[in-house]
C-alpha cells in the first residue's frame, strides 16, 4: 500500500493459490486498486488479472467497492458491496458480479485482533452452466491479524465457500491465506 495522500492510498496485491496439499498451482492474481477515506466511507476501483494454471486463459476483472466502517463496544464492524465486471479470455464472455461483506473484528491485544465474516457472491448474468444468474456463492470467513511496527501486519485467514453449481452438485470448498501488508 502506497499512501498517496491523507485520504488517499495505492493497493498493489499478488496472490498465489495452490491446491493438492501445495502440489500444484492453482492461479495467480495481481490487483491494483485506487482508495479514497470520506470520514467512515471508503471509495475504491481497480482492476485484477488472474492467470489460471490448470486450465487456459486470464480473467480480467474490473471493479468497483464501496465500504462503511463503524465501532460497536470495543470491536469494529465493515460492511462493504462491490460490483466486478468480468472477462475470461479463453472463451471471450464476460459477467457481472455482486459481492457482499459483513466484518466484524475484535482487538484481542494493541497487537493482535480476530475477524469474523460472511460474504454471498451474486451474478447478474450467466456465464455459463456452472455459473448461472444468482446467488453462486457463500463464505464464511475467520482470521486472526498482528500488527507489526509501521503499518505492516501479517493475517492468517480460512474460508469455507459454498459453490452454487446448477450443472453439477453444489460443492464446499476450504482455502486457507496467509497475508503480509506493508507500506511503501
Amino acid at each position: 500500500q502506497k499512501q498517496l495522500s491523507a485520504t488517499r492510498s495505492l493497493d498493489l496485491q499478488f496472490t498465489s493459490r495452490w491446491q493438492q496439499d501445495f502440489q500444484q498451482q492453482d492461479r495467480s492474481i495481481f490487483q491494483i486498486g485506487l482508495n479514497q477515506e470520506l470520514n467512515n466511507w471508503d471509495l475504491s476501483t481497480g482492476y485484477h488479472q488472474q492467470f489460471d494454471r490448470i486450465t487456459p486463459g486470464k480473467e480480467h476483472r474490473l471493479w468497483q467497492q464501496v465500504r462503511y466502517n463503524f465501532n460497536l463496544d470495543n470491536s469494529s464492524v465493515e460492511s462493504s458491496a462491490r460490483i466486478e465486471e468480468r472477462y475470461f479470455t479463453d472463451s471471450e464472455k464476460a459477467v457481472a458480479r455482486l459481492r457482499v461483506l459483513n466484518r466484524w473484528s475484535h482487538p484481542v491485544t494493541p497487537k493482535d485482533s480476530i475477524r469474523l465474516g460472511y460474504e454471498w457472491v451474486y451474478n447478474l448474468n450467466d456465464l455459463d452452466a456452472n455459473s448461472l444468474h444468482g446467488v453462486n456463492q457463500n463464505r464464511l470467513i475467520a482470521g486472526v491479524s498482528h500488527k507489526l511496527n509501521n503499518g505492516t501486519r501479517i493475517e492468517l485467514e480460512y474460508q469455507l465457500r459454498y459453490l452454487h453449481i446448477p450443472a453439477r452438485s453444489n460443492r464446499m470448498q476450504h482455502q486457507i491465506q496467509l497475508s503480509y501488508s506493508f507500506n511503501f
